[in-house]
């Protein structure tokens, strides 16, 4: 499974795009606008609840980018079949 989040400023909208398929980037994706505002405090955490240090995703998680601009639709397709 493959997982891709982007919040893009110029628009204020969040796509989250959703791949099942390891050989294709079939899967789903959906958009929502952006309302209000809020700004990170801390370090980047990946697989923590917001505000808790004891709520943590049960499972594993790899493999996790981050990148400082809005990826494409077909970036995130290539490195999801990477």
């Amino acid at each position: 499974m493959h997982l891709a989040g982007v919040y893009d400023t110029t628009t204020s909208r969040i796509r989250v795009y959703v791949m099942g398929d390891p050989l294709s980037c079939g899967g789903e994706m959906t958009e929502v606008a952006v309302t209000g505002s809020w700004a990170a405090s801390g370090s980047f955490v990946i697989g923590r609840a917001k505000g808790s240090s004891s709520d943590n995703w049960r499972g594993l998680i790899d493999q996790v980018y981050a990148h400082q601009r809005v990826l494409s639709a077909s970036e995130i397709c290539q490195q999801a079949l990477q």
